[in-house]
């Protein structure tokens, strides 16, 4: 189960035994020696909680390794190397890969392109031996159909003779996996309806009044970190104590995006020197627009920086709205040749403060995986996904992973 959709099952059960006990002690009579406030901090303690306990314990079974179900991963293509990375990436989604079953033979003196962690057994080794599996203690695989043999295919789909319990099926169209995806079943075929929540004007309207709730919330707690911020940014270095940038926000217009100034004044001419005389750095600036190490912030910069703090002065264009408080992360013109056809998808919604690729690697994570993380999130949008990345934002910026 996806996050998003544990957060939601969540939030419908503890609200439905949170309204179970107000209707008990109703019927009873016993409700009025009970604080009313103490029911509704209870529900938000509950609320709170549950997720974040059943988090520890996932993590205490991984450490322990009595969490996980066995499974045996059939075809070991771009497909099935790329769910073993993402299942070996979060040990505590519950599924363990520990079989691969590869259908691609090495050529006499060829290496293994990856060293894997797990055992190795042949599609043909498994076509003659059909139990083989079974009786490793295996009941579940995950089939990529497009990385194995069609006959070997075929057979795969009565999994009983497997003895396999489950069988995951993964789908070839890439472009539509993620959870916005509904099934249906068309005299036997399976149909798949690809929902793109975000795009309704509804789910806009939704996601806009989440935004002012935040913004709320926001406001109470950060007003003096900004002021703080003001005050470091002036002492530090000469210069405005906002940098105003040009970004590209929704219907491809250019916005301008508020955030503390982190630079010395003289911020682009010190970045063509420094690119210049460092021509092995001037690559890592044209992949990512960002340097590790770059000479133009100031002290109180990284500080910002670090911690995330030069992005807050952002709620005021989340507040005019040219912005939202999660979406796409907004990009500058240089960028748009990255996007390529996700390009329009992009420019139909608002770009975020934060966002999908900030809180699943930030700056480590290559600039693709952003393009795609930011199509996954147009295309797979619930309130769900937006509260479940507020909550890792915060997490991500007290950990600063990944910032620079």
């Amino acid at each position: 189960m996806n996050p998003f959709e544990e957060i939601r099952r969540l939030t419908y059960t503890s609200s439905g035994i949170m309204i179970s006990f107000t209707v008990f002690y109703f019927l009873t009579q016993t409700g009025l020696s009970y604080s009313r406030l103490l029911f509704i901090l209870f529900w938000l303690f509950v609320l709170a909680s549950v997720p974040v306990f059943r988090i520890i314990a996932r993590k205490l079974a991984v450490r322990f390794h009595i969490w996980g179900e066995p499974v045996a991963l059939i075809g070991f293509g771009p497909q099935g190397k790329h769910i073993y990375q993402y299942l070996k990436r979060n040990p505590t989604y519950g599924v363990r890969p520990v079989v691969v079953v590869n259908g691609v033979e090495k050529e006499e003196g060829e290496e293994q392109p990856e060293a894997l962690e797990i055992s190795e057994i042949a599609m043909t080794d498994l076509a003659r031996d059909n139990l083989m599996l079974a009786r490793a203690g295996i009941r579940t695989a995950i089939l990529a159909p497009s990385e194995i043999p069609p006959g070997l295919r075929s057979s795969l789909v009565d999994e009983q003779q497997f003895g396999l319990d489950r069988l995951i099926l993964i789908s070839s169209l890439n472009w539509i996996g993620g959870s916005a995806v509904v099934p249906h079943d068309l005299g036997g075929l399976l149909g798949l309806e690809v929902e793109r929540n975000l795009l309704h004007v509804r789910e806009q309207l939704v996601k806009r009044l989440l935004d002012f709730g935040s913004l709320f919330f926001i406001s109470l707690i950060g007003f003096p970190f900004l002021i703080v911020c003001a005050v470091l940014i002036r002492l530090d270095s000469k210069g405005p104590i906002f940098y105003r940038q040009r970004r590209v926000g929704k219907g491809g217009k250019a916005i301008g995006i508020w955030k503390f100034r982190t630079m010395v004044a003289n911020a682009d001419e010190i970045l063509e020197n420094y690119l210049s005389t460092n021509p092995e750095l001037r690559a890592e600036w044209e992949a990512t627009h960002k340097l590790r190490k770059d000479p133009r912030i100031t002290r109180i910069g990284k500080l910002l920086r670090k911690t995330s703090l030069d992005e807050f002065p952002q709620f005021f264009n989340v507040l005019k709205g040219e912005m939202s408080v999660i979406g796409p992360r907004p990009i500058v013109q240089d960028e748009i040749k990255f996007y390529k056809d996700g390009y329009k998808l992009y420019t139909q919604v608002l770009p975020g403060v934060s966002g999908l690729w900030q809180v699943s690697g930030r700056s480590d994570t290559s600039y693709e995986n952003r393009v795609a993380l930011d199509e996954y999130y147009i295309r797979h949008w619930s309130i769900w996904m937006d509260i479940y990345i507020m909550v890792r934002t915060v997490w991500v910026v007290l950990k600063r992973n990944g910032a620079v």
